[in-house]
């Protein structure tokens, strides 16, 4: 059980909005509930699907002016929080956007408060170049205030370092994965071959699940994928996910003449992704240098489920990623260097049994049942 009873969870993403961090805010709130501690989520509503009973979410009020106000309108339920239900500690998820106002709050009401770095969220502040200085200020005073920095690799924390060198040193606390929804098993072949418009049935199926901007390096996994199908008749690649890419990429596959090889199957709920891992033979997703991937869940996700995964070897994916054991890294600017990892495993179906069932044993070791306590351990001394 945990001597922390109260906590307040500030986010900017949670469920059922997607992505790295609002799946690391779900489970990091429900296993802090599963220690015993009492949990308030403090988010934005930025759409009006209905959301979960399973947690006491306090929805900040939303403004339209270019959605900017919407930071701003934290500050009254925060406040309020604070003063009536007086939580032991603040965890804020993130540093962009509510740190000042946490930073702010947390002061006032001398409560103390730790944060989550992640990647783009400390990355932006690094990249800025000059020309985002009270951004950069922003972030480093919410840094410097708070009683523990929380960080998902060594990159993250050396990304923190340079925003705010006089802040407490950063904890390395890496991603988790729930392996029990996360796991080996049967998938439904046939509802995946309709909705990819493909016959998966005797294919050799790869796949990737982000959001579909250039950093995650999907347009050099298409170009070694048309490489490969030179020599590999059998190979299909599924592509999870929307962005701002999509166009630029679906032009690309049409260049390469791969259309018939390749499906794009838009957004996917966090649930259906379990299922799609199952159905494919190998998982990628090819970060590249800038801004940097922070760790990346999705890969212990496919390590669950026993796929083997080839990752861009940049930023924190060294700490999701086991090269030559839970996968391969590669230079995420060289499709021939991707397209040979493919085949690699392609050809070798021993090997990706062997990856397979090593990630399979790395994901176990992360879920997140073994990870939370490593951060409440950090809080409880930040409340003594």
């Amino acid at each position: 059980m945990s001597d922390i009873k109260r906590l307040l969870f500030v986010t900017h993403n949670f469920p059922p909005v997607q992505g790295g961090i609002s799946v690391f805010s779900q489970e990091l709130c429900r296993n802090f509930m599963c220690h015993g501690t009492d949990v308030k989520v403090l988010t934005n509503r930025s759409d009006p699907t209905p959301r979960s009973s399973e947690f006491d979410v306090i929805y900040s009020r939303e403004y339209t002016l270019l959605g900017k106000l919407r930071r701003v309108a934290i500050k009254k339920p925060l406040a309020k929080i604070l003063l009536e239900w007086k939580p032991d500690v603040i965890f804020l998820a993130s540093v962009h956007p509510y740190g000042i106002f946490v930073e702010n709050a947390a002061r006032k009401h001398g409560i103390p408060y730790v944060v989550g770095s992640h990647g783009s969220d400390i990355n932006r502040l690094v990249d800025s170049n000059g020309k985002n200085k009270l951004g950069r200020w922003i972030g480093r005073k919410t840094l410097e205030g708070s009683q523990a920095i929380f960080s998902v690799s060594g990159y993250i924390a050396e990304q923190v370092k340079r925003v705010a060198p006089s802040a407490i040193p950063p904890t390395i606390v890496p991603n988790g994965v729930d392996v029990n929804l996360f796991s080996m098993g049967v998938s439904d072949l046939e509802k995946w071959s309709k909705r990819a418009g493909i016959e998966l049935r005797d294919k050799f199926v790869i796949c990737s699940v982000s959001s579909l901007y250039s950093h995650k390096g999907h347009a050099n996994v298409i170009r070694a994928f048309a490489q490969l199908t030179k020599r590999v008749s059998n190979l299909v690649y599924l592509i999870a996910g929307s962005g701002p890419e999509e166009n630029k990429l679906k032009s690309l596959v049409k260049m390469h003449h791969v259309s018939e090889q390749v499906a794009f199957l838009g957004h996917l709920e966090h649930s259906d992704v379990p299922d799609l891992l199952r159905v494919s033979d190998l998982f990628i997703l090819n970060c590249r240098s800038k801004p940097g991937e922070g760790f990346g869940i999705v890969f212990l996700e496919a390590n669950a489920c026993g796929l083997p995964v080839i990752a861009g070897n940049t930023g924190g994916v060294p700490d999701a990623v086991k090269d030559g054991e839970t996968g391969f890294l590669v230079d995420p600017e060289d499709p021939a260097a991707i397209a040979s990892a493919i085949e690699k495993l392609y050809a070798d179906e021993a090997l990706r049994r062997k990856l397979g069932k090593r990630g399979r044993i790395w994901a176990e070791e992360h879920d997140w049942s073994k990870i939370v306590p490593r951060y409440l351990d950090v809080m409880r001394d930040c409340i003594r």
